[in-house]
């Protein structure tokens, strides 16, 4: 974490990040007055800048411009695993409780909340660093919330998918082993389509999905995301290398986006499934059924992994509130805490079911050619 690197910035990057127009001119006045010096307002940014650069900066100083120009989080996707039931919350709760103080030792924030509905809640701030950026624009401070459910069909942990909630996700369900006296990678259920190579039920799952969520219907499709595997006998040799002859057999499009209105209906589509495309990425818009006055809400799913289809994500996108006259508004606005868990637990339900019922549809018609390859 950025509190465990030792780090100085140089004059060269104070003066770098005082010119940005994120931190106002009467900000750079402030600093000066802090060191007790008073400054014309008529006196340029580039003057201000190059000047105050070259006195000594403590860790607040540096904190102060880093917290102007860090980096705004980005809404992550969710994901979720399935537990079984068996486990009680208070198995849950020690696990969890263990996972925090291993947390808080990392130098991070995470403290532990039980709603009235028995659920749990990790709500964690964390520092993530990245070196490619600027000196006072490589931390960015980010908070994850990860929920535990409990049901009658199990427990279900949904986090944002990131490689630091990953993370305590594995640690989680290591402390939850431990707990209960046995180990969970058999009884650990995820959304996926490994089992099942066919494009079209790949595409099957999406479409079905997107058309399935509680009282809502498909508004419109804007995005859709195809793949298209490396064929086993493509020369992957042949295609990278520049200095060999080309060969049209080597060509191969493993991936294509399609943008607009009416993406899933469209001609240009169909033809890509024709030729074993899959989709597994999907943005689309819903509204209530039989409302002409619901909101349109936007929602994004995918396979974090598209060729084996693993690593199912998803997010919310935004709201469009509908203003009257058959208009809605042009902007997306976010959808409100308990909106935004409810159509969480609508999507996830359906992508579980969805996935449970083609991986067994599936399975079973291998079963039923493999006994009539025996009969025969």
């Amino acid at each position: 974490m950025y509190k465990n690197y030792p780090y100085s910035a140089s004059d060269k990057a104070l003066f770098d990040a005082l010119n940005q127009s994120k931190i106002p001119l009467s900000e750079l006045r402030e600093y000066f007055l802090s060191k007790g010096v008073i400054v014309s307002s008529q006196t340029s940014r580039e003057e201000l800048a190059k000047n105050l650069s070259r006195y000594i900066h403590d860790y607040y100083d540096h904190q102060k411009i880093a917290s102007k120009l860090g980096v705004s989080n980005r809404k992550e996707r969710n994901t979720a695993k399935f537990l079984p039931n068996d486990i009680t919350t208070q198995q849950v709760e020690n696990a969890a409780r263990l996972l925090i103080q291993q947390i808080n030792k990392e130098g991070d924030l995470c403290q532990l909340y039980k709603n009235k509905d028995g659920s749990f809640v990790l709500d964690a701030t964390y520092e993530v660093l990245d070196f490619k950026k600027g000196e006072f624009s490589q931390v960015v401070k980010k908070n994850a919330k990860v929920k535990i459910e409990f049901s009658d069909s199990g427990v279900v942990v949904r986090r944002p998918d990131n490689e630091f909630t990953q993370k305590w996700e594995e640690s989680l369900l290591i402390n939850i082993e431990n707990e209960i006296g046995r180990e969970l990678v058999d009884e650990v259920e995820q959304i996926h389509l490994s089992n099942i190579s066919d494009p079209k039920v790949r595409t099957e799952f999406f479409v079905q999905l997107i058309s399935s969520i509680g009282n809502y219907e498909v508004y419109d499709v804007s995005d859709v995301h195809i793949y298209h595997p490396e064929p086993e006998n493509v020369d992957i040799e042949l295609e990278l290398d520049c200095d060999e002859t080309y060969d049209k057999n080597s060509v191969h499009i493993r991936r294509a986006s399609l943008a607009g209105q009416g993406v899933l209906e469209s001609e240009e589509l169909n033809a890509l499934y024709e030729k074993d495309f899959y989709i597994w990425k999907i943005r689309w818009r819903l509204k209530k059924k039989s409302d002409s006055q619901s909101n349109i809400y936007t929602f994004e799913a995918q396979f974090n992994n598209p060729e084996d289809c693993l690593d199912f994500s998803y997010s919310s996108k935004g709201m469009r509130k509908y203003k009257g006259n058959s208009e809605h508004n042009k902007t997306s606005v976010p959808l409100a805490s308990e909106e935004e868990l409810m159509f969480n637990q609508l999507i996830e339900d359906c992508a579980r079911n969805l996935s449970r019922d083609l991986i067994e549809q599936a399975l079973g018609d291998v079963k039923d050619d493999t006994s009539s390859n025996q009969v025969a």
